[in-house]
């Protein structure tokens, strides 16, 4: 499953490069959107890349927000599978960087649709205007 990028093809890189390739493309970043941000700096930190350092990177992650916005008291079983499964976001080949980082994204939207449009049973494909 993690060889099989669901939107197109699976990149593989040496692991010494991975520093080069993720400050590459943070070079023009304002965000940076996670799903369980603690667990995802320290392995960034692993391979020198200290994003806390970063004073322009604001970080967004959809489990903080999910206890912002709708559960502040669970914190147990916050997978991102259980999470799409509760906001019936449909997905496959998780275990994926690029296929997780697709729906952690629609989870983001997902969520911040309902908080913007609580009553609305359509679902949206593009966030709102703020």
């Amino acid at each position: 499953k993690q060889f099989k990028f669901k939107f197109g093809n699976t990149e593989i890189i040496p692991e010494i490069m991975i520093s080069a390739v993720i400050q590459d493309h943070l070079r023009d970043v304002d965000y940076i959107l996670s799903h369980g941000y603690s667990n995802d700096y320290l392995i960034l930190k692993k391979y020198g890349l200290d994003l806390e350092k970063e004073d322009k990177l604001k970080i967004l992650d959809t489990v903080l927000y999910y206890q912002k916005h709708f559960n502040n008291k669970q914190v147990n079983a916050l997978t991102l599978k259980s999470m799409l499964n509760m906001f019936n976001i449909e997905s496959t080949l998780l275990h994926n960087a690029g296929n997780d980082s697709a729906y952690t994204l629609d989870l983001m939207l997902e969520m911040h649709r309902r908080i913007k449009h609580p009553s609305s049973k359509q679902l949206g494909n593009k966030l709102p205007s703020i």
